[in-house]
């Protein structure tokens, strides 16, 4: 078992592989070494980001997947997450209209500090809400209800 540590200023590998599923956690630990460089720069420059944004504790729900995991959990064959690209955050207390002010207001601090990224707030049919954000060259928001996307029109 790999030891936790800091990869960026709020979080932790541990909190960037946990599977949330304790078969896949040494395999997913293990598959996170060769990502750990790339993983560590997307922490440090987009979600960290994204927590100051939001202004507290911010959780991941969902960060590096080994390729088992990323399917097991139903993720694109072609998932950030599996590049260690890709994490989902959330805030305890959130309801979907929490989320949704929550991805605008990262959405507004990126765009001011020029920082480019897919944002996501996304809702299931059992009502769990989190905002899915991935490394992308160009700065967009999106919703997603049970995986239908739209991209918000944001002037």
């Amino acid at each position: 078992m790999i030891p936790d540590f800091l990869i960026s200023k709020y979080f932790s590998f541990f909190e960037a592989t946990d599977t949330r599923k304790d078969v896949y956690l040494q395999k997913n630990e293990d598959n996170a070494v060769p990502v750990l460089y790339v993983m560590t720069n997307f922490y440090r420059e987009i979600i960290d980001e994204a927590r100051e944004a939001l202004g507290g504790p911010t959780n991941v729900s969902s960060g590096f997947r080994c390729p088992e995991l990323n399917s097991a959990v139903g993720g694109l064959s072609d998932s950030r997450h599996t590049t260690g690209e890709a994490a989902d955050i959330f805030q305890y207390g959130w309801d979907w209209e929490k989320t949704q002010t929550a991805a605008r207001k990262i959405y507004d601090h990126f765009k001011v500090k020029g920082i480019t990224a897919d944002i996501v707030a996304e809702k299931r049919m059992d009502g769990a809400v989190w905002i899915h954000i991935e490394r992308n060259p160009v700065l967009r928001l999106f919703t997603g209800i049970n995986k239908i996307y739209a991209q918000v029109n944001v002037a």
